[in-house]
């Protein structure tokens, strides 16, 4: 019979030590038969007592928080089977598991726990497949993602703005700018303000497809609606620049790069740079080279002088 872990204070209270360290034991092992990593009532189906006796595994929940998925699955596994034998998987299990999945970026494991959560006629919520589109886009499987947020849509289940979001990202590394740009028009009619990484996948859409003009347009918006733009967002524009070999409105980018206080990365230099040398402005991708020279000095003699005193301060 399972006990609360109120019930093992208020037992433990009353016994000499040797019983209370007997109660605690018991408690533990109680503790660690559901491993959920959630405390809510109901989180373990089929487990004994009311909401599996309000216990929780640190085991699952450690493994969600880390995007550990490949222990959240081994766990899902065991569910059913051995010490697990009386707890079945429910939503909150099914959402956790994708979610740790999503956060490393495994969509093969991900899509596992789906078909599974599936075979048990399990309805799935906005959380989780929003996750699941996530693990998919993050694992490189667009086109998996843009069938999943289509899916949705047939299971009645409402998007939310990560889910505009992931599956404009998914039209982006699709190269499909005319859905990128549908989606991102979508999700304002439905209320929802596109997030910086939403333009960001339109702007990158554009820029592979050589409409560097629309990519710029995009930008604007952005500024106009008070979405503060990212280094993504600028690196996307002057390599959208670079696809139509504009140089001068790269560079403009660059500027405006700079004018809003992002700094440059290698990325951005090795773009402007190339894109410089494509069209024979080889003073100006000399001056790029001799500047990115610089701030790379100025990077490393930062890094040892933060060390040095670092080693300095522990030393003395």
């Amino acid at each position: 019979m399972s006990i609360s872990s109120q019930e093992v204070y208020e037992r433990a209270s009353t016994q000499p030590d040797h019983q209370k360290k007997k109660k605690k034991k018991k408690a533990r092992s109680q503790e660690l038969r559901c491993p959920l990593g959630f405390g809510a009532p109901g989180s373990c189906r089929g487990s004994r007592g009311a909401g599996g006796s309000g216990v929780v595994s640190w085991q699952w929940r450690r493994a969600a928080q880390e995007g550990n998925c490949e222990v959240a699955i081994a766990l899902l596994n065991q569910m059913g089977t051995g010490r697990y034998h009386f707890v079945e998987p429910d939503l909150i299990t099914f959402s956790s598991v994708i979610s740790a999945c999503a956060a490393a970026g495994t969509a093969a494991h991900a899509l596992h726990a789906y078909h599974a959560m599936q075979q048990q006629d399990i309805p799935g919520d906005t959380i989780l497949h929003t996750s699941l589109i996530t693990a998919c886009t993050k694992g490189g499987k667009w086109i998996q993602a843009l069938r999943l947020f289509d899916e949705m849509n047939r299971l009645g289940v409402p998007y939310n703005n990560i889910s505009y979001s992931e599956a404009i990202r998914a039209c982006n590394m699709g190269g499909n700018w005319e859905r990128a740009l549908l989606l991102l028009q979508e999700m304002k009619l439905q209320g929802w303000r596109p997030s910086v990484v939403a333009y960001n996948g339109v702007i990158n859409a554009f820029g592979k497809s050589g409409q560097y003009t629309r990519s710029l347009s995009v930008y604007r918006e952005m500024k106009r609606v008070g979405v503060k733009p990212d280094i993504v967002t600028f690196n996307s524009l002057i390599t959208s620049c670079g696809k139509a070999w504009k140089w001068e409105e790269a560079i403009e980018c660059f500027k405006e790069m700079k004018r809003v206080g992002i700094q440059p990365n290698a990325y951005t230099y090795d773009t402007l740079t190339k894109t410089c040398e494509d069209v024979g402005q080889w003073k100006m991708a000399l001056q790029l080279l001799q500047e990115m020279e610089t701030m790379q000095a100025m990077e490393d003699n930062y890094e040892a002088d933060f060390y040095s005193q670092l080693f300095n301060k522990h030393l003395l």
